[in-house]
């Protein structure tokens, strides 16, 4: 993007700068949303007592995402990832994005296509495999335990003061 489609005449640097900041817009509700999923999978696939799943899914939706439900509704339905064989497990797709991140900024945002970077992720990463636990590989590959200082900072552009 770098003309108005009509005039083709180039977007101002104030302006490309100001469509640059817009991706942190509603990342904070994104990720409320990510983590009320998350809650609602654990939630279902380890408690012993029975529920009112609609129940349970709105309740949590209104206390976790800050969306009120308005008329209840079985909300559930529309998310497939409990019934895939997921097992409780759909937080891990937002936790492997906080590894990604750290992973990247640690070793490959610095060069991405450097071959030594890339032997040092199949050495340390691939090779290993599932032969030992993923989180002794992914120490030995940053030098390191990871965190998520890249995460939040890809995120929201700085650290939250609370990370400071």
């Amino acid at each position: 993007m770098s003309s108005h489609y009509k005039t083709k005449k180039p977007l101002s640097p104030e302006l490309i700068e100001k469509l640059i900041k817009t991706r942190h817009v509603n990342v904070g509700l994104f990720y409320l949303y990510q983590v009320f999923l998350a809650k609602f999978d654990i939630k279902i696939h380890t408690s012993q007592e029975s529920a009112d799943y609609t129940d349970m899914w709105n309740s949590l939706r209104e206390t976790i995402s800050l969306v009120k439900a308005g008329k209840p509704c079985p909300g559930q339905g529309t998310f497939g990832h409990i019934t895939g064989g997921y097992d409780a497990g759909y937080y891990g797709y937002t936790y492997s994005l906080v590894f990604a991140a750290d992973m990247y900024a640690t070793v490959f945002k610095a060069d991405p296509l450097d071959p030594a970077r890339g032997q040092r992720y199949r050495d340390a990463i691939l090779r290993a495999g599932g032969s030992r636990e993923e989180i002794d590989s992914l120490k030995d590959f940053l030098g390191r335990p990871p965190n998520s200082e890249a995460f939040l900072k890809e995120l929201f552009g700085t650290l939250p003061a609370s990370h400071l």
